[in-house]
């Protein structure tokens, strides 16, 4: 199939439709579309189909924060089930939203050209961790029983140090933000146990790779798997961090594609998705104005609600939001907010004044939020980049950010062969465009850095210093060595 039929395909009902909507008015829609259509060039023009490239990863949250959100809020199609101004237009009139979008559409042009800026060529790693895949058995189960250990030492230090009262039995208490304050100095993250927390995922999707590929110490690494899965799915559940408790299972699936050689896993997709929604429903059903409680009535609205008409990730609403805020207070940071993640790593506990980061700001001057710890709104890359260098930075700024996406885009090309390289990948570098256009990017900076940098050391350690010629040319499933 040809690109230009492809492209005739894509363009030629969405012109139809564009046209339609513009004559009944509604212009947020047609910008949606347009936004859509621009995001996927990059993917036309691709050689051949990567379902979870760092674009193509990019494409389907686009799909769901831009497209669906904004066509259902330009309908008004809620189901009564989510308070449309409330979350989006706080009492703004309707041109607001199409205003943003439009802005947002600027932002995705310059993202798409600094994509396509950057030459298709592919960039290997030479780092040894990234030229062998084969690892030291010892140390690979010592590690992992290790990990195990600190994940779950660190899991009961958080629970002792945020259950407060017996009363956090009741149901809709056992799944709720941990650590919260309504005073900075009083609020208390614990960044670092959930740091530690984290090497249980590290476990899950090392003892993945170990199932999938060798034979040796099979009901080892089978245990292993299922206390890793059980503790970074109790933390996710019991801090309320959805996202984590959906992606832990998600991250397996893309880790599957790329070592069966780009095959889709239909069977684990199928399972995961409604899963995903399952669970998504579940824990919004304890978040406080979500919409839905734990005595709701089930309707397709209610469940696609917390999903989809949330303010989270790629928001035209809050870019709009901050937008104006800056405008009426010209409180440019002039780049403070791109480097909060330097700050970041000093625990709140030791220096109380630390400055509070861009999420807890827009939380706070925006949507009035009082209690530090469950109340932060990610401004989203655009508004950020607008909070401190106007439209220039917007411009600039998403060149760069598409650019940088390209980058990882050639790594993988280059290195697709190693699974080192792939478990960084997933948990490090492919979300974090994504994270970066709908979050800041001093958190998708620290929450790669945190992910990343234990990985490779987990990495560094395990896999063997030098193997034979015969273990070198070896595909990625290479046996584990026993140590000499």
């Amino acid at each position: 199939m040809s690109l230009n039929f492809l492209t005739l395909l894509l363009i030629s009902p969405a012109a139809l439709i564009c046209g339609y909507l513009i004559a009944t008015d509604h212009i947020l829609s047609v910008l949606a579309i347009l936004i859509t259509v621009v995001s996927a060039i990059p993917l036309l023009l691709a050689k051949r189909p990567d379902f979870f490239a760092p674009w193509t990863y990019l494409f389907y949250f686009v799909l769901l924060n831009v497209l669906i959100r904004l066509v259902l809020i330009d309908f008004e199609v809620n189901g009564d089930a989510t308070d449309i101004n409330g979350i989006f237009y706080l009492d703004k009139p309707r041109e607001f939203m199409v205003e943003s979008a439009a802005i947002l559409l600027l932002g995705f042009i310059f993202l798409t050209v600094g994509y396509l800026g950057i030459r298709s060529r592919p960039l290997p790693l030479s780092h040894r961790i990234f030229r062998i895949n084969t690892y030291n058995a010892n140390r690979m189960r010592w590690s992992v029983v290790l990990m195990l250990g600190v994940s779950l030492s660190a899991f009961i230090a958080f629970v002792w140090l945020t259950f407060t009262s017996a009363g956090e039995f009741a149901v809709e208490l056992l799944s709720q933000h941990r650590g919260l304050s309504e005073e900075i100095g009083e609020y208390k993250a614990y960044g670092y146990l959930r740091l530690l927390i984290g090497f249980s995922s590290i476990v899950v999707y090392l003892s993945y790779i170990q199932l999938k590929d060798s034979d040796k110490d099979r009901a080892f690494y089978r245990a292993a798997f299922a206390i890793g899965i059980m503790l970074s799915s109790s933390m996710a559940f019991y801090s309320q961090s959805r996202a984590a408790l959906i992606f832990i299972f998600f991250n397996l699936i893309f880790i599957s594609y790329y070592m069966g050689g780009r095959r889709v896993p239909w069977k684990a997709v199928a399972v995961a998705l409604p899963a995903a929604i399952v669970l998504f429903y579940t824990t919004s059903a304890f978040r406080g104005g979500s919409g839905v409680t734990l005595d709701s009535r089930v309707t397709p609205m209610a469940v696609i609600s917390p999903i989809i008409l949330n303010n989270g990730g790629i928001d035209a609403s809050k870019t709009g939001h901050v937008i104006d805020y800056i405008d009426a207070t010209q409180e440019y940071k002039l780049g403070s907010t791109l480097v909060q993640f330097v700050v970041a790593i000093v625990p709140r506990q030791a220096w109380a004044n630390k400055p509070v980061n861009i999420d807890t700001f827009i939380g706070e001057k925006i949507y009035g939020a009082e209690t530090f710890g469950a109340s932060a709104v990610p401004p989203g890359f655009l508004a950020e980049m607008y909070m401190n260098f106007w439209y220039a930075g917007i411009v600039f700024g998403c060149l760069l950010l598409g650019g940088a996406m390209k980058k990882i885009q050639n790594a993988l090309a280059a290195n697709m062969d190693s699974r080192n390289f792939i478990l960084l990948y997933v948990v490090a570098l492919q979300p974090f465009g994504m994270s970066v256009l709908g979050s800041s990017f001093s958190s998708a900076m620290m929450g790669s850095m945190m992910s990343g940098i234990a990985l490779l050391l987990v990495l560094h350690f395990v896999t063997v210093k030098s193997v034979s010629v015969r273990l070198r040319t070896e595909p990625v499933s290479a046996a584990v060595a026993e140590p000499s």
